[in-house]
């Protein structure tokens, strides 16, 4: 069960398409559209429609890196599903009194913290 979790997630297939859907999104998400109309560091002039050097790189650099991240997470904390998926599968012996939370200890604490970093994250991410 952890191997076959683990060959997924060194697996280079999943990571190869997150990059495909990354280029596939930067070329067709090419405007911002929520500054269209003013005057802003992604564009050159009010409503030119003409994308600045800086509004390049966000476009064609910064967000694909970002969304890769993003979604590779995403794949990450959908394998640990799976993985705890399989484990509730599992017919468990379970000691009430045993000092580690009857053996599910690892379980616990999981990702609580990454989780709600990430969020908090992606709450502050204007696009």
């Amino acid at each position: 069960m952890i191997e076959r979790t683990i060959r997924l997630r060194d697996c280079v297939l999943p990571e190869v398409l997150l990059i495909v859907a990354v280029i596939f999104l930067a070329i067709v998400f090419k405007t911002e559209l929520l500054m269209s109309g003013v005057s802003n560091w992604h564009t050159v002039g009010v409503g030119s429609g003409e994308v600045s050097p800086a509004g390049r790189w966000f476009n064609l650099v910064s967000t694909p890196f970002f969304r890769f991240l993003l979604f590779r997470w995403l794949w990450r904390l959908f394998l640990w599903a799976l993985f705890l998926w399989r484990v509730s599968r599992v017919n468990l012996f379970l000691v009430a009194t045993h000092t580690d939370m009857a053996g599910l200890q690892f379980g616990r604490k999981g990702y609580r913290f990454p989780l709600a970093c990430v969020e908090m994250c992606q709450s502050r991410i204007d696009r």
